[in-house]
């Protein structure tokens, strides 16, 4: 997955190198096709740069032509995948798998493709995924609860209910007696 990402960046950068202003000649429909790709509308950028007749165009413009109309097939791509992995990670999120809807959040921040509304939202969840790893991570004890005594040092007796059920319907229940408490307050013994 990492060497389609790095193709994709790849490309962007060569994308947006060539669309610089001073690299960018004077044809109006080059022109918007540029913004519109910027805007990331791929589709209608791709659709006004077919309607582009090569005759009308210098070198550099037909080069430009040509290298965003082999990058917008991809853009699309990427875009309509972050579309995708969004729908997903609400769902993962909603559902409480915190890994996955992270993963795809992450993969959807990646994209460069990706809407910028997309993108921004999906950094949003990321930083409330990790707010709720830092406070579970924050409320889990310190060390094991099993084995700990109570604060005079000596275990704690299990408790026994006072009365146990009756044996036949209507009869009284028998009481049993508890032991005397081996420790008054503050966990002082009791004599």
């Amino acid at each position: 997955m990492v060497q389609p990402r790095r193709r994709l960046s790849g490309w962007a950068l060569g994308v947006l190198l060539l669309l610089t202003p001073a690299a960018f000649a004077d044809n109006a429909d080059l022109k918007r096709a540029r913004e519109l790709f910027q805007q990331h509308d791929y589709r209608a950028a791709q659709e006004l740069l077919l309607k582009i007749q090569e005759a009308n165009l210098n070198d550099d413009e037909k080069a430009e032509r040509a290298q965003l109309l082999q990058i917008i097939p991809k853009a699309i791509d990427a875009s309509q995948r972050a579309a995708r992995e969004k729908v997903e990670a609400d769902t993962a999120y909603n559902a409480g798998k915190w890994n996955e809807a992270s993963r795809l959040y992450e993969s959807i921040v990646a994209n460069e493709f990706a809407p910028p509304e997309l993108r921004s939202a999906a950094r949003q969840r990321l930083d409330e995924l990790s707010k709720r790893q830092q406070f579970a991570v924050a409320a889990q004890p310190s060390g094991p609860v099993r084995n700990q005594q109570p604060s005079g040092g000596q275990p704690m007796q299990q408790m026994q209910p006072v009365s146990s059920p009756p044996a036949t319907p209507g009869a009284a229940p028998q009481r049993r007696e508890l032991p005397p408490p081996t420790q008054g307050p503050g966990g002082q013994p009791m004599t």
